[in-house]
C-alpha cells in the first residue's frame, strides 16, 4: 500500500498532462477560428446525409481526407490536391473524418478533381469499370432498376431500363462532390 499513492499521483500526473497538451491547448490555439471568405462552406442538406452514408458504409477505413505537408507526402504529386489541409478545412466536420489507413486515393478533394455525378455512380456500382487497378468494392446497393427515361451517364442495363441512385446513392455523391479543399488559404503552404 506504500506506493499506491506515489502511483495514483504518477496516473493522473500523466493523463492530465495529455488532456492539457491534446485537448486544451489546440482548443486554445484554434478555438477562435473562423471561415475566410466564405469558406469552409456548410454542407446542403442532401450532401450532410451523404456523409451519413459515407460513415456507415465504412469508407473512412481505406480514405483519408487530409493532405499532408507537401515535404512529407507525395500526395500533391499524385494530383490529390495543391496544398496540404490544414485546421480551417474542417470547421464544419462533426466528428472528423480524416481516415485512419490510404488504401484507396485521398478524398479530400474528390469533388474538385472529380466534378461529373455520372463518374462518382458509375465508380460506385462497378469500381473497375472506371479504374482498372482499383481494389474498392462495389456498391450495387446504392442503385436501383428504373424504366427508361433520359439519362446521361450512369451504370449500364439492361435495354428499356437504367441503373439509377437510390436516395442514399445520390447523398453519398453530393457528399463526395462537396469535398473541395481546393480555396487557397494564408496558413496553408502551396507548391
Amino acid at each position: 500500500m506504500k506506493g499506491f499513492w506515489p502511483l495514483l499521483a504518477g496516473v493522473t500526473l500523466c493523463i492530465g498532462a495529455s488532456a492539457l497538451g491534446l485537448v486544451l491547448v489546440p482548443r486554445i490555439q484554434l478555438g477562435d477560428l473562423k471561415p475566410v471568405s466564405g469558406y469552409p462552406k456548410p454542407l446542403s442538406p442532401l450532401a450532410a446525409e451523404g456523409r451519413r452514408v459515407y460513415v456507415a458504409e465504412g469508407c473512412a477505413a481505406c480514405h483519408t481526407q487530409q493532405l499532408r505537408p507537401i515535404d512529407v507526402a507525395p500526395a500533391t504529386n499524385r494530383g490529390w490536391g495543391d496544398r496540404r489541409t490544414v485546421a480551417r478545412d474542417y470547421l464544419n466536420d462533426e466528428p472528423h473524418l480524416l481516415g485512419t489507413m490510404r488504401i484507396g486515393p485521398d478524398l479530400t478533394n474528390i469533388g474538385h478533381r472529380r466534378p461529373e455525378a455520372a463518374w462518382h455512380q458509375l465508380h460506385l456500382f462497378n469500381p473497375r469499370s472506371v479504374v482498372p487497378a482499383s481494389t474498392m468494392p462495389a456498391y450495387p446497393a446504392l442503385f436501383e432498376m428504373k424504366e427508361n427515361a433520359v439519362v446521361t451517364g450512369g451504370p449500364p442495363a439492361p435495354p428499356g431500363f437504367h441503373l439509377a441512385p437510390t436516395h442514399e446513392g445520390e447523398a453519398l455523391i453530393a457528399y463526395l462532390l462537396s469535398l473541395d479543399r481546393s480555396t487557397p488559404l494564408p496558413e496553408a503552404d502551396a507548391p
